[in-house]
């Protein structure tokens, strides 16, 4: 290898060793090199095909390469490369009119990757506290859920509860109070503190195992935080945009014109949170969106985004070069316009392309996995109470989804979240068709299948 940026391994081992070599380690990846991708598949170096099974944690829910998306990338990147929040530019305001829109909200703050999204979403939430409740300055408090993953920055490892998040970055900012996840009661007890000004929850937990809450635990959080006059602040950047089979999974205001198989356990966050699958992972986008006051909205609940609406300040005292930049909103419109691609945008299940429930599908051939609920497209595989323990893995020669024969047992258990009560995490492109997903589902149930052996 010379040093040439351009020159390419010529082999996957190859590859892995020149990132152990000068990359940081802050990753442990499966021994796969991938090379190119196209739809639902993926290709090594070697030109092996594997099924994504993983869809880069949510970011190319409608496939690699979608080409409507990547053309509106190419075509704005070759106009204008970059402003500044000094100028207006000619695609910030359709984008911000078209996603407030689409998600049913009144104002939107464009930003660049999803742990920036919730640190803005912080900064909003004290600062309503602040202007708005009359919670004494200094005071503001955040309520979080243990094993909750947010991002990485200093801020938010500090309400991390996994020690290699925490480990060795201390000290950390105050104002956080971690509560059990899928507890009400829990909840309930920290709202009565009168400084509490937000609740900050993924509707599904994904870096801790995939962690599907309780029925009906979403819609009654929603309801105690109403009720204390607190902001529900919904991270959605990993459910967001069809992941879980509907807009949100959290949607209240999607298009399906009330047809949606939960449209009755659906809420409207106070604050949500999107990022990842928002621009098909060509480009890096994220958003906060919000209310005004106003529109017959309560004055103490809805007047969350004024502090974006007073002239000659910095939105929620948030400001960066890129966060207006117009090659951002050129792939984010085509993505959210295929939340479903090639079909009618309306979350329905007449409407959706294939869908798959992984832990469905699974439970269906091998009883010993707990039935999952079958409303969700992103899932872990779990074992029942009693079940033998896991064989050793076994040595890596193969990966559990490649598309030719051969499977590595512990590769599911590596893909695991650090959950306890969780198993192997699975997010399926959702541009599989019947066909392709037959004979995915055929290789990774034999990889289960085994493991349990």
């Amino acid at each position: 290898m010379t040093g040439n940026p351009a020159s390419r391994p010529a082999s996957s081992q190859e590859a892995m060793d020149m990132e152990n070599r000068y990359g940081a380690h802050n990753y442990h990846p499966l021994p796969v090199v991938l090379d190119r991708a196209e739809g639902v598949f993926c290709w090594d170096i070697e030109g092996k095909r594997y099924y994504d099974f993983l869809s880069a944690y949510s970011a190319v829910n409608q496939g690699h390469c979608h080409p409507r998306i990547v053309g509106a990338m190419t075509e704005q990147a070759q106009k204008l490369t970059l402003t500044s929040r000094a100028f207006y530019n000619s695609m910030l305001g359709p984008y911000e009119k078209y996603v407030t829109e689409y998600f049913g909200y009144d104002k939107v703050l464009p930003m660049n990757t999803g742990a920036e999204a919730v640190e803005t979403a912080i900064k909003i939430a004290r600062k309503w506290a602040y202007d708005v409740k009359g919670v004494p300055a200094g005071k503001a408090k955040i309520l979080t859920c243990e094993n909750n993953f947010h991002g990485r920055t200093t801020t938010i490892v500090g309400f991390s509860t996994d020690p290699d998040s925490t480990g060795g970055f201390g000290p950390f900012t105050p104002g956080f109070e971690v509560i059990p996840y899928d507890n009400i009661d829990a909840l309930k007890e920290a709202l009565k503190d009168p400084n509490v000004a937000g609740f900050l929850v993924e509707p599904i937990q994904g870096e801790a195992g995939v962690y599907v809450p309780s029925d009906g635990y979403i819609q009654e959080a929603h309801a105690l935080c109403k009720a204390a006059n607190v902001l529900f602040m919904a991270d959605e950047v990993q459910t967001g945009i069809a992941r879980t089979g509907a807009l949100l999974a959290t949607c209240g205001t999607c298009n399906c014109a009330g047809h949606c198989e939960r449209q009755s356990e659906y809420i409207k966050a106070d604050l949500l949170i999107l990022g990842k699958a928002i621009s098909g992972g060509v480009y890096p986008v994220s958003a906060v969106l919000a209310d005004d006051a106003g529109h017959g909205r309560h004055p103490s609940r809805s007047a969350r985004l004024h502090l974006w609406r007073q002239p000659g300040r910095r939105r929620c005292g948030h400001g960066r070069p890129r966060s207006g930049q117009r090659r951002a909103p050129g792939p984010a419109r085509p993505r959210l316009g295929q939340p479903f691609p090639g079909r009618d945008e309306r979350p329905h299940r007449r409407n959706r392309p294939h869908q798959f429930c992984p832990r469905t599908w699974i439970a269906q051939r091998h009883p010993h996995q707990r039935h999952p609920r079958q409303q969700h497209r992103l899932g872990p595989l779990r074992r029942h109470e009693g079940q033998r323990p896991h064989r050793q893995a076994h040595p890596r020669q193969h990966h559990p989804l490649r598309s030719s024969p051969g499977h590595d047992r512990g590769a599911t258990r590596r893909m695991r979240g650090h959950h306890p009560q969780n198993g192997a995490r699975i997010h399926p492109v959702k541009r599989l068709n019947r066909r392709a997903s037959a004979h995915a589902w055929r290789n990774l149930s034999k990889c289960i299948a085994s493991a349990f052996i």
